[in-house]
């Protein structure tokens, strides 16, 4: 299970859920977008549709979540959002707003 946090909120993990990617997004462009407000230490596009973007503190995580979201990206208005992950089952993975 992972708890979303509205940018304002919090940002334990220091990782931040990237949604409503467009299709020509790749990694390169998040990392380089994302560095802007720390260290990126990972990057993952899920399925084209949204990112996991680790960033080296919870506080630069935050930062550029709150920075960011809602800005388009090669035109798509993406979502950005701080989240915990409170229990590690890729197998059964249930998403709860928090917002």
């Amino acid at each position: 299970m992972f708890t979303f946090f509205a940018a304002t909120g919090t940002c334990m993990a220091g990782t931040v859920w990237v949604g409503s990617l467009p299709s020509s997004c790749n990694e390169t462009q998040l990392v380089t977008a994302f560095s802007k407000y720390g260290e990126v230490t990972s990057c993952v596009i899920h399925a084209g549709e949204y990112a996991l973007v680790q960033l080296a503190t919870a506080r630069e995580a935050l930062r550029a979540a709150d920075a960011n979201h809602g800005v388009k990206i090669d035109g798509a208005r993406v979502q950005m959002y701080c989240y915990e992950a409170t229990t590690a089952s890729r197998a059964r993975t249930r998403f709860e707003s928090n917002s």
